[in-house]
């Protein structure tokens, strides 16, 4: 419309103009206005949570005070200003360890957020889910994580997706699925990257990269990229701390402990500026760690005690597992043995009650990606079925047609057959390497599931022997202690001219009696240390010998005269000869009759039954007796270490173990329990053939 007026004459109208001038004026305010009392917000003081927002970073408790302030002044409709206030105060706490507090203050935001607004709901999600996995609470932590990155995705929240990967890829790594987090942050760098991020979300994304290049042992890729990160202009005082933090990794792994005290050093005196506990106590923890490498035992005992109690303060579960660890290695190098026990009996209890559920998410997580790929075949399945079938049916359809014009069109049809058998092929071969993807993928899973067995078999062979050793360890320290007052109330009586001829055989009596409890458990301990260093088996050639059968079960029943009194036995085709180390079949036969001795017949009579039998594959060895036998669930158990239905008549549970390792390590077969009808225990040993004298070949 000005246009209009000024292209009307030579000389535009001024009054004219003016007018316009002034309606538009008019129109522009009264837009402002309507736009001011229909928006539901103010605009928030940008300025102000900035400056609230780089303090945190220096003085979290001074910004979180500040913060507080703030938030009780904001109206109660202005949900942009809560919205940030609540992140940044949880935050705050999260850095201050004040788990409780921050978890508090999240739970309150998500009740009264509004439905509508949704969005505002992600962040809290997400702190939550970190809150809990420093907690331990691996399930809790997965939900959470799980929620806010549907929430960020269904938003399109670019940085909010970035940052809830970073989590979850931490999350991933305390379930010991390396190379998941590695991949997924490589995904969130392919996210910032296209989306030009902050400087500072970009900073924490090569730190976290680095930390999973250390998980994965990567250590040189690691410390390349750490020092190129120190260097960046985005990188400020934290980023800098966390990857010094880091540094110290690499370099322990590499044995340069005084480069690595000096980035710890650099890296505490950071994390003490800012109050967080959390970091505090695992730097104090690779402190001690150095010191003791380095044979500072003094300072590094100083170090783990500090650390001990930030991991309390701060509820880090995992950094005070580690640390009672390094106590234990602290207290051993120092002599102390039964403050390292304790320290070892205080992580042992907590990696259990720790790893046990991580070992069960990382079960659930393995189990769901083999059902996903279960789920994909199956449909891939499907599709290509459809695709046959709507084939199939095209082509019969076509061949009915050119049955009618044959001879018209007799040449198309052979173009188009030979055009339809090439696309038959070309999805075929789409197919197999669908089916080959798929099936390298199940191998990973199967891999990562062997490799979460594994963890879980060593915790409990971890647990068998604190658990076996603590009981005679017990018993020799309160022993000991009997036998100290006995010795001091000896001494005090002789001092004071007390002491009587019967208060002296008393005495006397007391350290017989303590000291031969000393012995006896000293052996039981040794006894036990013997039995696990046998589960070591390996095949020996160096003492091959040449015997039968009944030579080596003629050798045990001398051997255990007086603990198969009363049992008879029934040998079958025991005329064998085979050539082998006798020693070790010897051991395989005895721990197999005491066992039936012990745990079948309860020290009593029966009767035992061992038979050999030669295929054209391998010949087997059939052991059985008539005992009371065991239950369903114990027999999927009885070749786990330290398993035993008799603990507390001092069995330690390694018999049938031993008999395992001997069979599999040592004579190269296979042990199995046969399920009968009678009563009683059976066991099937299959061996190689070539275990077997050549004049017994069949």
């Amino acid at each position: 419309m000005l246009k209009q007026l000024k292209v009307e004459g030579d000389q535009p109208n001024t009054g004219q103009m003016m007018k316009w001038y002034l309606l538009w004026s008019v129109f522009f305010v009264l837009l402002l206005k309507t736009h001011h009392c229909f928006s539901d917000t103010p605009l928030p003081d940008e300025a102000r949570l900035e400056s609230l927002e780089i303090l945190t970073k220096t003085q979290p408790a001074e910004a979180y005070r500040q913060t507080q302030v703030l938030y009780q002044k904001t109206q109660p409709d202005n949900w942009q200003q809560r919205h940030r206030l609540v992140n940044i105060m949880a935050y705050q706490l999260l850095i201050l360890s004040d788990l409780d507090k921050a978890d508090s203050v999240l739970l309150e935001w998500l009740e009264v957020v509004p439905e509508n607004m949704s969005h505002m709901r992600t962040r809290a999600m997400e702190l939550l889910g970190v809150i809990a996995y420093r907690r331990g609470n691996m399930n809790t932590a997965r939900d959470y994580l799980e929620q806010a990155l549907e929430l960020a995705e269904t938003h399109d929240d670019k940085e909010r997706i970035i940052t809830v990967n970073i989590n979850t890829a931490i999350f991933l790594q305390g379930l010991s699925l390396f190379e998941q987090s590695h991949e997924l942050l490589l995904r969130a760098d392919e996210i910032a990257q296209q989306e030009g991020v902050s400087d500072h979300l970009l900073a924490v994304l090569r730190n976290n990269i680095a930390e999973s290049l250390i998980r994965l042992e990567r250590y040189d890729e690691a410390t390349e990229y750490l020092q190129d990160s120190l260097d960046m202009p985005e990188f400020q005082a934290d980023d800098i701390a966390y990857a010094r933090r880091l540094l110290v990794d690499t370099l322990m792994s590499k044995n340069a402990f005084a480069k690595a005290k000096t980035y710890a050093e650099q890296a505490l005196e950071r994390y003490q500026q800012r109050g967080d506990l959390f970091y505090q106590a695992e730097l104090h923890v690779y402190l001690a760690r150095i010191a003791r490498l380095s044979k500072g035992l003094n300072l590094a005992e100083k170090h783990i005690n500090r650390a001990l109690d930030l991991a309390e303060e701060a509820q880090a579960h995992q950094i005070k597992t580690d640390a009672y660890l390094e106590l234990s290695e602290i207290k051993s190098a120092l002599y102390e043995p039964a403050p390292a026990l304790a320290a070892l009996k205080q992580h042992t209890t907590l990696f259990k009650s720790l790893h046990q559920e991580q070992a069960q998410m990382q079960l659930i997580m393995l189990r769901e990606q083999l059902d996903y790929i279960s789920h994909q075949r199956e449909i891939s399945t499907l599709e290509e079925e459809l695709k046959i079938t709507a084939l199939n049916n095209e082509y019969s359809r076509r061949q009915s047609l050119l049955i009618i014009i044959f001879l018209s069109v007799i040449s198309a049809f052979l173009i188009l057959f030979f055009w339809q058998q090439q696309k038959k092929r070309r999805q075929a071969e789409d197919f197999t390497g669908k089916l080959h993807h798929s099936y390298r993928q199940l191998q990973s899973a199967q891999k990562q599931l062997v490799e979460s067995e594994k963890m879980a078999s060593l915790g409990k062979l971890v647990a068998g022997v604190a658990h076996e050793l603590n009981t005679p360890l017990g018993i020799m320290t309160t022993a000991a202690s009997v036998l100290n007052e006995s010795i001091e109330q000896m001494q005090t009586a002789n001092n004071s001219k007390t002491l009587t001829q019967k208060g002296f055989a008393r005495l006397c009596g007391q350290l017989q009696t303590s000291d031969q409890l000393i012995r006896n458990n000293l052996l039981r301990c040794s006894k036990i240390v013997q039995n696990i260093k046998q589960l070591a088996i390996e095949p020996d050639d160096r003492e091959l010998q040449s015997f039968t059968l009944n030579e080596a079960i003629a050798a045990t029943r001398a051997e255990l005269r007086d603990e198969l009194k009363g049992i008879t036995f029934d040998c079958v085709n025991t005329d064998l000869r085979i050539v082998c180390n006798g020693h070790y079949m010897q051991m395989l036969l005895q721990e197999l009759c005491l066992n039936s001795v012990i745990h079948g017949f309860n020290n009593g009579s029966g009767k035992l039954r061992i038979v050999a039998k030669v295929t054209s594959n391998n010949w087997q060895l059939l052991y059985s007796d008539n005992g009371k036998g065991l239950n369903e669930n114990d027999l999927g158990h009885i070749f786990e270490p330290f398993f035993t239905t008799k603990r507390g008549d001092g069995q330690t549970g390694l018999g049938l173990n031993f008999v395992y390792n001997l069979v599999v390590q040592a004579f190269s077969g296979s042990i199995e329990v046969v399920k009968t009808d009678t009563p009683g225990l059976s066991l099937k040993m299959t061996f190689p053939l070539a275990m077997l004298s050549s004049s017994s070949d069949p």
